[in-house]
């Protein structure tokens, strides 16, 4: 697959613990154009604590 100029793309790795009882979303949705590509989440990036 090329990626052009337009297409959004999901990049996510799946960082998990070796034993998979843990792990950590680190997901990003771009936006690719004609000289690389824009973030389209707003939240900042780091830590955050639910619960």
């Amino acid at each position: 697959m090329t990626l052009e100029a337009g297409m959004t793309c999901v990049v996510q790795p799946n960082v998990i613990t070796p034993d998979q009882k843990a792990g950590v979303q680190v997901g990003e949705l771009v936006l690719v154009t004609e000289t690389g590509f824009e973030r389209l989440h707003r939240a900042e990036r780091g830590l955050f604590r639910i619960g």
